[in-house]
């Protein structure tokens, strides 16, 4: 009889399990999901999580990091001690690393899980990663920022592609910001609101969500750089 309930209890975690995996979706699959759809290539991506911890908890988690084998580096500053963590034994193509910030008995939580390309593969391993990490060390008062590179190789125009986007995700307060120390009318940076995502900052009292900044590469082609709700890495 116990075996039996044992049984039935491994079946319903299972299940529960792959339910929410299959049921998963985030911003930045919502963005792969479009640049497919348009036959763009994904060059690069990531995820980063943060939230404002306790110093103990950020303690805690660091201990409990180094006994399940991931490498630390400890970098301290006047202020600060920065704990970076890595998972050296991670053979996958989407790498996960953390980053632990304790300054003033207060901790700041970071988690980045990135990779280059896209694949069924890789969707299964991102689902995987990004669900324990939320579920086993973030709180839902975490905020997500997510980035997506696509280069144009086709040379199709700017005007084309943001026409198309704005379309498909009903973009709102839309503006453009040109950067002048370039002597390219493509070197700008696109801002805009979605209803599809409920995460948003003010700007100017005006909800946004999403940052696409594009550059033009030597041959002309365009990198399209999309974020949410900001970009927050270097493009």
């Amino acid at each position: 009889m116990r075996k039996t309930a044992l049984l039935l209890l491994f079946v319903l975690l299972l299940t529960t399990r792959t339910a929410t995996m299959a049921d998963y979706n985030d911003e930045l699959l919502d963005i792969i999901h479009y640049t497919e759809s348009i036959n763009l290539p994904i060059n690069d991506w990531s995820v980063t999580i943060r939230e404002q911890v306790s110093a103990k908890k950020a303690t805690d988690l660091i201990k409990k990091m180094k006994k399940e084998g991931l490498k630390e580096t400890k970098k301290e500053k006047a202020s600060s001690v920065n704990y970076l963590l890595h998972d050296i034994q991670n053979s996958t193509d989407v790498d996960v690393y953390y980053n632990v910030i304790v300054h003033s008995g207060k901790a700041e939580l970071i988690a980045v899980i990135e990779g280059q390309g896209w694949s069924e593969k890789t969707l299964d391993t991102y689902v995987e990663k990004i669900v324990n990490v939320k579920n086993n060390l973030f709180t839902d008062m975490a905020q997500t920022f997510a980035c997506l590179t696509t280069t144009d190789d086709a040379i199709i125009s700017s005007d084309y592609f943001f026409k198309d986007f704005t379309k498909k995700f009903d973009i709102q307060h839309q503006s453009k910001q040109f950067d002048n120390n370039e002597n390219s009318a493509h070197n700008f940076i696109f801002y805009g609101y979605t209803p599809l995502w409920t995460q948003e900052i003010s700007l100017d009292n005006t909800p946004m969500n999403i940052q696409v900044a594009v550059t033009e590469n030597a041959e002309g082609h365009l990198t399209y750089t999309i974020g949410t709700p900001i970009l927050i890495n270097e493009y």
